[in-house]
């Protein structure tokens, strides 16, 4: 299969099955006298699965990421592709997908130099989506991390542990203290401003 190929073959499955699936179900939901939340759920589990879907063309479509044998890396250095293909982990928010990818380092075992689809695809460090992440967190400000892992799974029919979102959250927890030091000591409180005292009772 050449490296575009995938995104054609995902053009004509969604022309030839997308369409049709979803009038089925809206004509199937009609006759039935399904109430609107049905649908709605109908709806909302075929965009996540056709989401799955194309998403996963749209990563095939790039290959393993060869530029060669040898890489050269913004800073002059030279290095060598390895023989094998490494896998990654990455979560979306619709869904979960394994890609093995071309890798250039000093050699096996050791610390990845350079991985071009990486790169090209500007990933976070570890194996969950930025988009994803921004969800988590959002939810994460105000409900406990079981709560929107909870929430998340509803949703999105995607289970996230606790110590992952735990982990997300944590290098954005460390931007606090930066911020707030950027914000400055708060004004000093003028002498002539207005304040409220408790009245005192008559005669006193």
């Amino acid at each position: 299969m050449r490296i575009a190929e995938p995104l054609p073959v995902l053009k004509k499955e969604l022309l030839e099955n997308l369409v049709p699936q979803i009038l089925d179900l809206l004509e199937a939901a009609l006759s039935d006298g399904r109430p609107l939340h049905q649908g709605e759920g109908g709806l909302w589990d075929r965009a996540l699965q056709r989401g799955h879907k194309s998403l996963g063309a749209f990563l095939a479509s790039h290959g393993t990421g060869n530029l060669g044998a040898t890489v050269t890396l913004p800073d002059g250095r030279h290095v060598e592709r390895l023989d094998e293909l490494h896998r990654r982990r990455y979560v979306s928010p619709f869904g979960e997908f394994q890609r093995r990818r071309t890798a250039s380092g000093s050699r096996q075992g050791q610390a990845l130099g350079f991985v071009p689809l990486d790169k090209r695809w500007q990933l976070p460090p570890g194996a969950f989506s930025f988009l994803l992440q921004e969800g988590d967190q959002s939810r994460a400000v105000e409900q406990p991390f079981a709560q929107v892992s909870q929430a998340i799974a509803r949703m999105l029919k995607l289970k996230q542990s606790v110590d992952s979102l735990e982990g997300g959250h944590r290098p954005r927890a460390q931007e606090v203290a930066a911020f707030r030091a950027l914000q400055g000591p708060p004004p000093p409180r003028r002498k002539d401003s207005w304040s409220w005292s408790a009245p005192t009772a008559k005669g006193s």
